[in-house]
């Protein structure tokens, strides 16, 4: 409590005006820090909840009695993550009606809402709840209605909500399973609204593209939009796809445009490329340089940009200095599959693109030292950078681009560049490693170790009895040997130890908050440390993304994985570990072979010695042939031992006996089971993620209370 002291009277943050101290409790986030200061005074409670005009429901929907009835004022609301987890609101329970009219109660100036639907009747049902909607994100992974009751005609589904929601603004369906052929429909029949649509988000979950003449039609029906989302065909060998009058067609439809995202439906399901190609796809797109260059001449107000292509379009460096003359305001940028972008070494291309604050290139394959030097004289305001599947940029041309954006680069990614594996994209950082925020890079091991003999680096307890040796092997992919020699042993080591140190590691990452890291599924990553990254201060979050086929590979060494070496991160609280493209047999394996459980235990094993992580995001490994993703025996019981988890995600399903051992997680309280991936899972006729299972779970962790 702030206290001053003036004419001998105390006065306290609580005498200031009530506006104030709204806007002040407005700008805080964290929702624990929020219920701690409404349970200071009655005075800062009423404030608080007046204050608070963004809420997510969690808990068992069906429990009206527990539902917060004291926040009138809330006009974003959550309620997708409610359970039983992806089942409707109003359909999984008897009395679907009367929830609905609590929840109207409860939150009655609702004008943005997130809600997990299932068919046409549970967003007819939000329709007639929130009328005044202006913002609606739909959520479903459950695939579409097919039966004789439920099958509906196309676009009838959200063309209730259109119809009844006449302020409607921001349409999101990126979280949405449905068909191409159901947009269009839609958007023609309630035309009134789509014409005042400022937002639409179509990067849906589907291996299936929205042809061109959807995208005419779309376009044609929400002339107004200011952002435009849309996962697209651009395949030239399939008939109707998206080329350069489509492009034009958008472009004369939505002069309006500040943000434009046109993704390849490869976007989603390509995995790490190869690192032997040249970085040309193998077709060429029909996507011409003059297409480009039409498209930005009728966009003035364009800021933002994706343009994710699997196919090659070659020469667009022209294309995109006509950009930079006719889109004043772009900020950020990001492409694949573009080639001559900037040749480099003077400014050319996208390197006149000067207010760009944001530039990702992925695939580009003649982009040389030279063009990224160019681009960091030119865009001289970049704080975000990202390199993708850049095979010819080395680790000198990184550097004297990071050393020329020093002062505002703060976040950085580097992938799949064949020149700049692991220790070598650490060295080139090194003139922004005290001020760098964010990096996502590849774990490639050199073939010659950065760390040579003996060197000493960061004890796993913090320096109090022990001092870690990294020992190197040189050994062809794979990183340097680790043991602990504690202070009894240092004597046999003499002073080499202490004399022979290496730069990186003696560094300090200081601001690095995210971690983003790819490797490979049968390489390790506690060589990480011992490349540079030892000594992280106020690292947060770490998102780990595992790639390729445990079939055929040899049984895993635990203590290969090494997920425990992330214990040396104190501010670690989450973690984000994706094994959705780890292939394997799910079942049961033929002789010789691994079963995917063994190797869920070996990547997560240790994951319960990271004592101060809180979140965890978990995608586990995949049996593509049977389209199954879910929790295993191993997996369960080591998230089991996890004490510190407060939310856990599981991106897969899990069986009831194996749902029932995260009960023992005594700080465990939001847990849920999201089967987003694609096909979407057949729920009903599983035995896994069943509502009655999902709610003997919520009510057994009910049951056990929690200690805070």
């Amino acid at each position: 409590m702030i206290v001053w002291r003036d004419c001998n009277r105390e006065t306290h943050v609580s005498d200031m005006p009530h506006a104030i101290l709204t806007d002040i409790f407005s700008l805080i986030s964290d929702p624990r820090s929020r219920n701690s200061m409404a349970l200071t005074c009655w005075d800062w409670y009423s404030l608080e909840r007046q204050s608070h005009t963004s809420l997510s429901l969690r808990g068992n929907i069906c429990s009206l009695q527990e539902l917060p009835m004291c926040y009138k004022q809330v006009c974003s609301l959550d309620v997708s993550l409610c359970s039983p987890w992806g089942y409707s609101l109003f359909q999984s329970t008897p009395n679907g009606e009367e929830i609905g009219n609590v929840l109207k109660a409860a939150f009655p100036n609702v004008t943005e809402l997130t809600v997990y639907v299932r068919d046409a009747l549970d967003i007819q049902m939000v329709a007639w709840l929130w009328p005044e909607l202006e913002i609606v994100h739909l959520v479903r992974w459950h695939q579409r209605a097919m039966d004789n009751e439920a099958s509906i005609a196309l676009g009838l589904e959200i063309e209730g909500l259109l119809r009844m929601c006449g302020k409607l603004k921001v349409l999101d369906l990126s979280k949405f399973y449905c068909w191409t052929e159901d947009i269009p429909p839609a958007l023609q029949a309630g035309s009134a609204v789509a014409a005042n649509l400022r937002s639409l988000n179509l990067l849906k979950l589907s291996p299936e593209g929205f042809k061109s003449q959807e995208v005419g039609a779309i376009t044609a029906a929400c002339p107004n939009l200011e952002e435009f989302y849309i996962l697209c065909e651009f395949d030239h060998r399939f008939l109707d796809s998206v080329g350069d009058e489509a492009l034009l067609v958008i472009a004369n439809s939505c002069r309006q445009l500040k943000v434009l995202h046109l993704v390849d439906t490869n976007e989603f399901t390509v995995s790490h490329g190869n690192a032997d190609d040249h970085g040309y796809a193998r077709e060429d797109s029909n996507i011409s340089r003059q297409g480009l260059e039409a498209m930005f001449k009728a966009l003035p107000h364009l800021e933002e940009l994706t343009f994710l292509l699997s196919q090659n379009v070659r020469d667009s460096g022209p294309a995109f200095e006509v950009f930079a003359t006719h889109c004043k305001r772009m900020r950020s940028l990001k492409l694949s599959n573009f080639h001559g972008v900037c040749r480099g070494p003077q400014p050319d291309g996208i390197a006149l693109c000067s207010g760009l604050l944001d530039l990702s290139i992925k695939d580009c394959a003649d982009l040389m030292d030279s063009g990224l030097e160019a681009i960091a004289t030119g865009c001289k305001k970049l704080s975000k950078l990202g390199l993708r599947g850049c095979k010819w940029i080395s680790e000198d041309g990184l550097r004297n681009c990071v050393d020329s954006l020093a002062y505002s680069l703060k976040d950085v990614e580097v992938a799949f560049c064949r020149l700049l594996p692991t220790s070598a994209t650490l060295r080139a950082l090194q003139p922004i490693q005290k001020s760098i925020t964010h990096l996502h890079m590849d774990c490639v091991w050199d073939e010659a170790n950065p760390v040579e003999g003996l060197r000493t680096g960061f004890s796993r307890d913090g320096g109090k009895g022990g001092t870690e040796v990294i020992m190197s092997n040189g050994k062809h992919g794979q990183g340097p040997e680790r043991d602990i020699i504690h202070s009894s042993e240092l004597h046999q080591v003499g002073s080499l130890g202490r004399h022979v140190s290496d730069p990186l590691l003696e560094k300090s990452w200081k601001s690095l908050q995210f971690l983003s890291l790819w490797i490979a599924v049968d390489k390790r990553i506690s060589s990480l440390p011992s490349m540079g990254l030892g000594c992280c201060p106020i690292l947060q979050k770490v998102k780990i993304r595992v790639e390729g086929d445990c079939r055929g590979r040899p049984k895993p060494n635990v203590h290969m994985w090494g997920i425990s070496a992330f214990q040396r991160y104190t501010m670690l609280a989450k973690l984000e570990l994706d094994l959705g493209e780890v292939t394997g047999y799910s079942l049961s394996a033929p002789e010789g072979f691994m079963d995917l459980s063994l190797w869920e235990r070996h990547f997560l094993g240790g994951v319960q010695a990271l004592h101060q992580l809180t979140e965890l995001e978990y995608w586990p490994p995949s049996d593509k042939e049977v389209n199954r993703r879910g929790l295993s025996l191993p997996a369960a019981g080591l998230l089991s031992q996890c004490s510190t988890l407060r939310k856990l995600f599981v991106h897969g399903t899990a069986h009831e006996h194996f749902l029932m051992m995260l009960v023992r997680c005594e700080n465990l309280r939001d847990v849920q089971l999201r089967g987003d991936y694609y096909p979407a899972p057949e729920c009903e006729t599983s035995t896994e993620m069943r509502t009655v299972s999902c709610q003997r779970f919520e009510a057994a962790v009910a049951n056990r209370g929690f200690p805070d």
